[in-house]
């Protein structure tokens, strides 16, 4: 310590060097994944050289191991890929029918996505909340494109018509003509099966008040 009772700098970063030292480089990349992921950052960020100081200030054996951003996307695709077996095990384990959401959404760069979300119940009685996919739509925002993006994503998760229940949607037009295009992919009954959100519906109703 210095005379102000401060462990020096040097000190610091022999401790934490001592413990990131045993920490995989395999799982570094996990934690950066995870961390990336779950704050909604770009990839790039792992490319700051403002962080790589820090990362290598802190644990000096991790300099020149520090991934790109092309690593971290494929270390993201290899994680999703090992873990679609147990979540497709998961999804078989549901008590009752798989209810599904879905709405689309466009980047300022005009990229378009399509996000569709599961609920279910599973064999210990717990309420389950799964994002399914976010698939890129090409072409224009048609029912019959989201209907395709949507069986789609259901055949890669093995989501069969006798275990499928309700949709969730807005009061988009383009999803009528969607929950059309479903009903006779799967064999339902399109207004049987379609409940509209309440959340849409209220900021609607807002929007004509104001």
């Amino acid at each position: 310590m210095d005379h102000f009772g401060v462990t020096s700098a040097s000190s610091d970063q022999r401790i934490f060097s001592t413990i990131l030292g045993r920490v995989r480089v395999g799982a570094f990349e996990e934690l950066l994944v995870d961390w990336i992921t779950h704050d909604n950052l770009p990839f790039r960020i792992v490319e700051s050289e403002r962080l790589r100081r820090l990362i290598e200030f802190v644990g000096p054996a991790y300099k020149n191991k520090i991934p790109s951003a092309a690593v971290l996307r494929s270390r993201l695709r290899s994680l999703y890929v090992g873990a679609k077996g147990a979540v497709t095990e998961h999804l078989k384990s549901a008590r009752g029918k798989i209810h599904i959401t879905f709405d689309g959404w466009t980047s300022r760069h005009q990229l378009s996505l399509l996000g569709v979300n599961c609920f279910f119940v599973d064999r210990e009685w717990r309420h389950r909340t799964l994002l399914l996919a976010i698939p890129a739509i090409c072409g224009r925002h048609t029912g019959d494109n989201l209907a395709n993006e949507v069986a789609e994503v259901l055949a890669e998760w093995d989501i069969q018509s006798d275990r499928l229940g309700y949709m969730v949607l807005d009061n988009a037009s383009n999803n009528n003509t969607a929950m059309v295009a479903l009903g006779n992919e799967f064999g339902f009954e399109p207004e049987e099966r379609r409940l509209r959100c309440l959340g849409h519906i209220i900021h609607l109703a807002v929007e004509k008040l104001l």
